[in-house]
């Protein structure tokens, strides 16, 4: 499986998602200029299920963008996305000579990559340092298992769900016709995927819940933004970062604030960038959900066990 990054944007029309692109067969605004587009706009210009098979076959591109890695020194220089490419290239690099820091830039990529490159951090003892995004397997594996962290001003590191994440379980659980999150459809072929690597995808959780213990993270960091409420793409303050295990990171006064993520969307209009607040009620949420379970509704989602089941 691999996460999502969507940055919807509007030219000749364009669907950009983890940093590959498709064309589309919509006509390009008459008066020739380039604007942005809201992904709930772009949905209804496509249409949903073109927009799902969009999405869908970016993500499918995304190991075929390229990525810089470069050396200064004792400084690993790491640009573009994670993929079995990006991972290798970064384990032999690793390999040439000491090597202390990880300055990364990058919107995520396959989960796979994203562990190993994680475990490579961890086991070098790196310190990471977020230059401009880090985002889904970036945020899950490599941000987390830094010796310590560091956002530098500007920069930004978002999450959006893991293998565990609610729509997924949906699927799997309850045969849900349509995501809760952004109501695209679940088209048949995503089923027969998911069932073909049903094994797979149970080894791929496990070995990322191996990881977030090795390096003293709850998972739920991840899913924090989507579960009980959906916000999308979202990040959270450092005190709100330590409640899930990831302390001491280095980061700018507001980051995480409102006002941070105010000053984030203005830069990059093309996506939108929640702010949350963890909340008592969000940690009580998973606390319930690991300990009763979860069951199906009528309309396919899943909501958590009461005594009354």
């Amino acid at each position: 499986m691999k996460f999502i990054h969507r940055i919807v944007r509007l030219s000749v029309v364009y669907l950009f998602v983890a940093v590959s692109g498709c064309a589309t067969n919509v006509d390009p605004p008459q008066t020739g200029e380039r604007r942005y587009v809201s992904a709930d706009e772009f949905k209804r210009l496509v249409g949903p299920e073109e927009y799902a098979r969009l999405l869908r076959e970016a993500s499918d591109r995304a190991d075929e963008v390229a990525f810089e890695l470069s050396r200064a020194g004792a400084v690993l220089h790491f640009r573009g996305p994670i993929n079995e490419k990006a991972a290798i290239a970064f384990e032999e690099e690793l390999g040439r000579g000491a090597t202390q820091e990880l300055r990364i830039t990058s919107d995520g990529g396959s989960v796979d990559a994203g562990l190993r490159i994680g475990r490579l951090v961890r086991i070098h003892g790196l310190h990471v340092v977020v230059e401009g995004t880090c985002v889904s397997s970036c945020a899950n594996y490599v941000f987390t298992a830094g010796r310590t962290r560091t956002i530098t001003t500007g920069a930004v590191v978002v999450w959006h769900g893991n293998t565990a994440q609610k729509d997924g379980r949906e699927m799997d659980q309850c045969g849900a016709k349509k995501s809760s999150f952004d109501d695209l459809p679940n088209l048949p072929e995503d089923f027969e995927l998911r069932r073909a690597n049903a094994d797979e995808m149970t080894r791929r959780r496990e070995a990322e819940l191996a990881f977030f213990a090795s390096v003293g993270v709850d998972d739920y960091i991840a899913r924090v933004g989507q579960e009980p409420k959906f916000y999308g793409n979202f990040t959270m303050s450092v005190d709100a970062m330590a409640m899930f295990g990831l302390r001491g990171v280095k980061a700018p006064a507001d980051y995480g604030s409102r006002r941070f993520c105010q000053r984030i969307n203005r830069a990059r209009p093309e996506g939108q960038l929640h702010c949350i607040a963890v909340t008592d009620h969000m940690l009580a949420y998973e606390r319930a959900r690991r300990a009763l379970g979860e069951v199906c509704q009528p309309d396919g989602t899943l909501r958590v066990r009461t005594s009354l089941d």
